[in-house]
């Protein structure tokens, strides 16, 4: 079940990269001027959001790679999640939790040797 954790670290990597070309001028404009008290709008708060929460499913996939088996907890929080996101941004990437989700909750358990 490795694979989940390099999928979760595959997303955040693009979601990161998607940031910087969304909101790049943003993270610049904090550089510029100090990023203490930094965030001053709806569009500075989208794009901490967006830059932090790449970050935080980098995170869970790093930690997944360690877990020879996730709980089902794990599955379930990030099925919600997905679930949220998608009702509330359909257009969104919340998408790709779905598989990893998916494959928590419903993986088979390991043969005996």
């Amino acid at each position: 079940m490795k694979w989940i954790g390099y999928w979760l670290m595959t997303v955040a990597t693009l979601h990161t990269i998607l940031a910087v070309f969304l909101y790049g001028t943003i993270y610049t404009e904090w550089l510029q001027t100090g990023l203490v008290g930094s965030i001053q709008s709806d569009a500075h708060r989208l794009g901490l959001w967006f830059l932090v929460s790449g970050f935080l499913i980098f995170t869970l996939g790093t930690c997944l790679l360690h877990i020879p088996s996730p709980p089902l907890s794990i599955g379930i929080l990030l099925l919600l999640i997905a679930f949220l996101g998608l009702a509330l941004l359909p257009k969104s990437g919340f998408w790709f939790l779905l598989p990893p989700a998916l494959a928590i909750i419903f993986k088979r358990p390991a043969a005996p040797n």
